[in-house]
């Protein structure tokens, strides 16, 4: 690395680490849990008082079933029954709808369930009401179909307890056989979570400093700085400088969130869950992959920035590759299902995604050592490639203003100008 390099390698890391944008980058993946999270959280705290059932059933067994049922199963913390109910006759049956409609609108109740046992002891059951949220539903609806079981136990006189005995569920503990060991337990949820981590970051990386790279550049050439710069610095230094010192942010990125992880994470998990996830086998190939993933984009970016002399047109361009790196989220499920099926293997060689499935790849596969060293080194491949040809992009088109280079005079370059 030349002394050029290096010192453009410091400014840019320096300048960026220092921005509100990557602050925001560091942020924005606890904003995103927090977003997430905070409605459950929100909505596990504000169920702290009972829902009042209004319970319309022909049959009285079955409604004392239904009540003794969710009494026994919905609980609140402080022990007090979820569902209060209260009954009403079946002869009303015929004034349902005027019912229904003054204890909804005059908040009587939370919501009106009729149950009609049918001469075939077959249930129909209606819900009723106007704010219930779809759990609320999901529960009455689970609730009613347990209550429905024991009273047809009950009718028939079978015993409950055999019937419970015999509906038991079976403990299955899992155990994964890898080239470095047996896995289980918390190790084989480590597995899982730490490529999740290295890939969610990954994306989040690139996306939040696309922009940064972007503006940066065509910020230097609209005042002129790249040709004071050039009049003592090759195009070539200053395009690797720009893209190492983007490789040392992402350093620093996934490195900051360990030590996050490591003073929270085991007030969150148990037996000392974070400190884990260091001794993970695959913990310096998932650093490779997020190090290589990093260089291949910032690469990309800096030609992108160097092609364009405004912000907007570059944006739209430079939003499509933020769009790539989305796509390995759309195929997680369809990797755990079918780790090796040939779509997932033909996936893996695509560059511009290799990356973040090959940190999938390794957690959920654990590919031989062969086959993961011969993955880093096609990518590596692909990233020299990547750099020679947009630092000869980067060469001809940074001190073109007023113009923007066409595709056909893009390939022309790279076919017959020299390294």
């Amino acid at each position: 690395m030349g002394k050029n390099t290096w010192i453009i390698l410091q400014w840019e890391y320096l300048h960026r680490i220092r921005s509100k944008t990557f602050l925001l980058s560091i942020l924005l993946p606890f904003i995103i849990f927090a977003l997430a999270l905070g409605p459950q959280l929100l909505a596990t705290k504000s169920e702290t008082e009972p829902e009042y059932l209004v319970l319309i059933c022909n049959n009285k067994a079955l409604a004392d079933t239904i009540e003794s049922t969710f009494t026994r199963n919905y609980r609140l913390e402080n022990n007090r029954p979820r569902y209060l109910f209260s009954h009403h006759n079946s002869q009303l049956f015929e004034e349902t709808d005027t019912l229904i409609y003054q204890i909804i609108h005059q908040q009587i109740a939370d919501a009106v369930l009729k149950v009609t046992l049918t001469n075939f002891d077959s249930v129909q059951a209606e819900i009723y009401y106007e704010t219930l949220g779809l759990d609320q539903i999901n529960r009455i609806h689970n609730g009613l179909q347990d209550a429905v079981e024991s009273y047809r136990m009950e009718k028939l006189r079978l015993n409950k307890n055999l019937l419970e005995y015999i509906r038991m569920p079976v403990s299955l503990e899992e155990f994964q056989l890898t080239q470095e060991g047996i896995y289980s337990g918390n190790q084989l949820l480590l597995r899982y979570i730490t490529p999740f981590v290295f890939m969610f970051v990954l994306i989040l990386g690139i996306i939040t400093t696309s922009q940064s790279i972007i503006s940066s550049i065509i910020e230097e050439r609209t005042h002129r700085i790249v040709e004071i710069l050039l009049s003592t610095v090759k195009p070539a230094e200053i395009m690797a400088g720009k893209i190492l010192g983007m490789g040392f942010l992402g350093l620093t990125q996934i490195f900051i969130y360990f030590v996050i992880l490591f003073f929270l994470g085991n007030h969150f998990f148990p037996d000392d869950f974070a400190a884990e996830i260091v001794k993970t086998n695959y913990l310096m190939w998932y650093f490779i992959f997020f190090i290589l993933g990093y260089l291949m984009f910032s690469t990309l970016y800096v030609a992108l920035g160097a092609l364009f002399d405004n912000e907007r047109d570059a944006q739209q361009l430079g939003g499509v590759l933020s769009l790539i790196a989305l796509i390995p989220i759309y195929f997680i499920s369809f990797m755990m299902e079918h780790p090796e099926s040939n779509l997932t293997t033909i996936l893996s060689y695509i560059p511009l995604i290799t990356p973040f499935l090959m940190i999938l790849h390794i957690g959920i596969m654990s590919p031989s050592f062969g086959h993961i060293l011969g993955m880093a080194l096609y990518l590596l491949v692909w990233i020299v490639l990547l750099i020679k040809v947009s630092s000869r992009i980067f060469r001809l088109s940074i001190l073109m203003y007023g113009k923007r280079p066409t595709f056909q005079e893009i390939l022309h370059w790279n076919r017959n100008i020299s390294p």
